[in-house]
């Protein structure tokens, strides 16, 4: 061991030159929107749009794992009131539609 010789003496520190090659910015960086934004986002079809609505308003219960349709029937079991016109619409499409299925089929 060294006596009398402090430590920072024996490891010098050497800082490296500042190089200006990117300024900093501060301004904010486009978020990417999540996939919960992105297929907000889509609904362009007033059906659609009043779907995802249902899907997105938890007082009707879970939405996952069940179709959209049996998730309104349960409602009304427990005395929610969900709209009607989402029953209208399910039952105007066929059974393999898409729509029949909530919003997050297949991405959670």
């Amino acid at each position: 061991m060294m006596s009398g010789t402090k430590l920072s003496s024996a490891y010098r520190q050497t800082k490296t030159p500042a190089t200006a090659a990117h300024p900093k910015t501060r301004g904010k960086t486009a978020a990417q929107p999540g996939p919960a934004q992105a297929a907000v986002q889509e609904a362009t079809d007033p059906q659609e749009e009043l779907l995802r609505n249902f899907d997105l308003n938890m007082a009707y219960g879970p939405v996952t794992g069940l179709t959209r349709l049996e998730r309104w029937e349960r409602a009304v079991k427990l005395g929610k009131n969900p709209p009607p016109e989402v029953r209208d619409i399910l039952q105007e499409v066929a059974k393999h539609d898409p729509r029949h299925q909530c919003l997050w089929a297949g991405r959670i």
